[in-house]
């Protein structure tokens, strides 16, 4: 007998959990199992397929790094075969496993897309697995836009929902289950009783991020790859019939009901995702614009630079900020690092950090030469917008810079779709060569019209 047998609707589970009262859990799951394609503005759905579009291809900019090979052997030691696909193999998985790979290739690099009032990266937690759900299961590029949304709705309004001031960390694992959960979810099953289940199950399974992250050589990314993970098990076991607590939403003292539910279904905060052109964090992206507009725009002497005084927020002044980086990692975290880079090697260098300048003499000299400030009126701009300030002393004069407003890829600056096509091009031509991956572009662009999601044929992989 299959154990895992899912319960039809008239199962004893969803009898009890029917008869929980209605709040905000519940509010969230209905909105996100009554969501339709038909319901959803154009603007929204497109926005959706332009973020598909991006996380595929930093997922294909991972391909082939250390995190990509480490991550592929754990998955065959640790995961049975299945019919979940892992990008960058031949290879097939169970579901969980097939997630936890997609996802890690896409939060590896710093690339992904972000949030600012969400303080953190649902893209890489929500679209992997979305993406491999779909095709494993057979669904149609309609369902999948639309688990997608849902799932981003509910992981933004997650961590908005929360007093980011008394959080020690903001790690995106905390949250991101949550949208994963959804997306799986929705696809999978889709009822409000099941998608509430989820919730519950999510909220215990969830990464438990400490306070304190200690510095250097992280590969976790936030525990972003395992909150995606526990997202499509909590679906699975919800599947089979397990049940979880239920009104995870409805504490008050975690939550606030308001931002979890203010215009929910109205006004999508998809919408307001940022997508990044560098990668590193985010925090650092206005000094790396601020430096680059410096050399470019002045008569700035790199070699004469004496002092780099970075102005900056609270939570930025407390990244790992190693001097001297040993990892990509250590580098993508650092601001004396990429401040540096950006002054010596231009913003180019940022778009993927190449190894062999983690021993540049020339570029770890002025690493060495960069401090670290807070400034009162760039605190008081995040997280709504992020910003900077640059002083750059040299022995002829001081060259100073700041930029506190929306910058490339925010809200109200975003990217146009030709400039993340051309973003997913420079990663995922080298891997799957440029015909395969213009058809996958063609694909997103289309994903509505298929009755079928199957991205590994299309990238030449899973046959």
């Amino acid at each position: 007998m299959y154990l895992l047998r899912r319960y039809d609707k008239q199962s004893q589970l969803l009898s009890d959990m029917t008869k929980k009262h209605d709040g905000v859990t519940r509010r969230i799951a209905e909105f996100a199992s009554n969501l339709s394609y038909e319901s959803i503005p154009g603007d929204v759905i497109e926005y959706t397929k332009t973020l598909i579009l991006d996380q595929l291809g930093v997922i294909f900019a991972a391909y082939g790094t250390r995190v990509h090979h480490v991550c592929q052997g754990v998955i065959d030691l640790s995961f049975g075969p299945g019919e979940a696909p892992v990008w960058g193999s031949n290879m097939k998985y169970v579901l969980p496993g097939a997630v936890l790979h997609n996802s890690q290739l896409g939060s590896a690099l710093d690339l992904d897309d972000g949030h600012r009032l969400a303080l953190g990266h649902p893209g890489a937690a929500i679209i992997p697995v979305a993406l491999t759900v779909a095709e494993t299961r057979h669904k149609p590029g309609k369902a999948l836009i639309e688990a997608i949304i849902a799932g981003y709705e509910v992981a933004i309004r997650t961590s908005m929902a929360r007093d980011a001031e008394k959080l020690e960390n903001v790690s995106t694992g905390a949250w991101g289950g949550f949208g994963a959960g959804i997306a799986s979810g929705k696809l999978i099953l889709g009822s409000l009783e099941e998608l509430e289940n989820i919730l519950g199950l999510v909220s215990m399974y969830s990464p438990a991020i400490p306070g304190y992250l200690p510095e250097g050589r992280q590969m976790v990314k936030e525990g972003i790859p395992w909150s995606a993970m526990v997202g499509v098990q909590a679906t699975l076991l919800t599947e089979a019939g397990f049940q979880g607590p239920q009104k995870v939403f409805d504490d008050l003292k975690t939550y606030s009901s308001d931002k979890l539910t203010h215009e929910l279904g109205r006004v999508f905060l998809i919408k307001d995702t940022y997508i990044k052109q560098y990668s590193c964090c985010r925090w650092l992206h206005p000094i790396v614009l601020l430096c680059h507009s410096l050399v470019q725009e002045s008569d700035l002497n790199v070699n004469e630079i004496i002092e780099v005084r970075v102005k900056t927020f609270s939570r930025a002044l407390r990244l790992s900020n190693i001097i001297t980086p040993q990892t990509i990692e250590d580098a993508q975290f650092s601001v004396p690092f990429c401040t540096a880079l950006a002054l010596s090697k231009g913003e180019n260098a940022l778009h993927l950090i190449d190894p062999q300048h983690l021993k540049d003499p020339e570029i770890l000299r002025l690493s060495h030469r960069v401090t670290l400030h807070g400034d009162e009126e760039v605190e008081a701009a995040f997280p709504e917008k992020v910003g900077a300030k640059v002083e750059i002393e040299t022995r002829k004069k001081v060259f100073s810079n700041a930029l506190i407003r929306p910058i490339r890829g925010d809200a109200g600056n975003v990217f146009s779709r030709k400039e993340v096509k051309s973003k997913y091009l420079r990663y995922t031509e080298p891997v799957i060569g440029g015909h395969r991956a213009k058809n996958l572009f063609e694909f997103i662009e289309n994903i509505e019209d298929f009755s079928s999601v199957k991205l590994s044929k299309l990238m030449g992989l899973n046959k």
